[in-house]
């Protein structure tokens, strides 16, 4: 929905010819005023005749019910997210509706009942608020003192922004903070923040989404801020991340020309931004011992005359040997998937990239670990036959976690301490009896010669 919209707003925006002619006829074009009194009445009205349908049913009432109780049941996995020592958690239920933001500690993480340390209560703080607050992340400074937590007022992309002190669990009083808007965020240290936001007239794309980046020093007024980078009005946006190892901050701005583009920068120390040299198909998933992992949308040529990576690759950019020289790298291919294979998830930890790579529609992880000459490549001792995945990879530990399901086998999350043998710690109870059933997958071959794999449960 989002990037349909965004899609369809740039394309408005952009002020040719055909955008005019659309402008005129399109007699369905007050629908883009998404906060308009009008759209939003007519989405009610379409929702109510939909909900009419959908109560009419005998069975809606029970399934109702028989789902609700499944979302709000209290032994669901509690997934986190590792960092430093810490299994961080975002928990919902009945009496959480809105969710408790909390953590514990990763070894104790791993038992049957973890005992949970409260961050942020974000049904209470909605409560003396006056505002219906959806929590959208927290990101912390690599030694977890502060973080910058995202608050969004009903649940669209507009975000308030404010300063976290995870020592008080309060926020901080005239510390970094940002009004209602689409905006992103990142780490550059402990008093630096890098930040995109709507700063007034022309500083949005044309699909309504930020596109100056500055810099915000702690004690400096907003005001102050210097501006790093700007995109063009015709690009979708920009987006920020920051990339935090023992190696230390890479904080990085992605810029979008397109839907299917990206171009990369980084924050130099002297506040200026540096262009990554990577193809505009890259997609950049995390950074491992100074290694951006990067996978690619199409063929990549390094340079001319060599024989270009193939699309669908996941490969390994030294960025950090890049900042020190300013000498274009040869990246190192990890893995090329084949005609029956794809690379779903990349997972950045300390020691290792953590792959889940799809084979015959069936999944399977990957533990990638730079050696001297290159990088070795260990299947996980995981289930196979299902749908396995990356829960989340500590980027200062050598822990990492995955889960696994498939039709038979309910939802199981596994502990990996850094050894490459993962174990089963937690599961959902089964929903239902599956003694006596077994899962079977054939391929059906097409007129082309083309194999088809599927599944029958009997």
């Amino acid at each position: 929905m989002r990037l349909a919209a965004m899609a369809i707003l740039a394309v408005l925006a952009a002020g040719s010819a055909l955008g005019a002619v659309v402008e005129q006829n399109d007699p369905f074009l007050w629908l883009e005023d998404v906060h308009g009194e009008k759209p939003l009445g007519w989405v009610a009205e379409q929702n109510a005749k939909s909900a009419a349908a959908l109560k009419a049913d005998p069975r809606y009432a029970r399934n109702y019910d028989q789902i609700l109780e499944v979302m709000d049941a209290t032994d669901r996995i509690p997934y986190a997210s590792l960092k430093q020592g810490f299994a961080f958690n975002l928990w919902q239920d009945a009496a959480n509706p809105k969710g408790l933001w909390r953590r514990t500690t990763i070894a104790d993480y791993q038992s049957a009942t973890p005992k949970w340390e409260t961050l942020l209560d974000i049904d209470r703080l909605s409560k003396d608020e006056g505002k219906s607050w959806v929590f959208k992340g927290g990101a912390c400074t690599p030694d977890l003192t502060r973080c910058l937590v995202s608050l969004s007022p009903g649940g669209g992309d507009a975000v308030v922004v404010r300063e976290f002190d995870m020592a008080t669990k309060a926020f901080v009083k005239d510390g970094f903070a940002l009004a209602e808007a689409k905006s992103s965020t990142a780490w550059v240290d402990n008093n630096t923040v890098l930040f995109a936001t709507d700063f007034g007239k022309g500083s949005l794309t044309a699909s309504g989404y930020p596109r100056i980046v500055k810099v915000w020093r702690r004690g400096e007024t907003l005001e102050a801020a210097k501006t790093v980078f700007e995109g063009k009005v015709t690009d979708v946006g920009v987006e920020l991340a920051s990339f935090q190892s023992p190696d230390g901050t890479v904080p990085v701005i992605f810029n979008a020309p397109s839907f299917f583009e990206t171009e990369y920068y980084t924050l130099l120390p002297d506040l200026s931004a540096l262009k990554i040299p990577l193809p505009l198909s890259a997609q950049v998933q995390g950074i491992t011992k100074g290694q951006m992992l990067v996978t690619l949308r199409q063929d990549w040529a390094q340079q001319d005359g060599q024989t270009p990576i193939p699309k669908g690759s996941l490969i390994a950019f030294p960025i950090q040997s890049y900042l020190r020289t300013r000498m274009f790298p040869h990246a190192k291919v990890l893995f090329t998937p084949d005609a029956r294979s794809s690379i779903e998830q990349v997972a950045a930890g300390r020691d290792a990239a953590y792959v889940t790579i799809l084979h015959n529609v069936t999944a399977s992880v990957h533990a990638f670990r730079p050696t001297a000459d290159g990088w070795s490549d260990s299947k996980l001792d995981l289930p196979e036959g299902g749908s396995a995945s990356i829960a989340s990879a500590n980027s200062f530990g050598p822990e990492a976690e995955f889960s696994f399901e498939s039709f038979l086998t309910p939802p199981t999350l596994y502990h990996d301490a850094g050894d490459d043998h993962p174990h089963a710690i937690k599961s959902l109870p089964a929903r239902f009896d599956a003694s006596g059933l077994v899962s079977e997958q054939f391929e059906a071959i097409s007129k082309d010669g083309t194999k088809i794999p599927y599944f029958v449960v009997r």
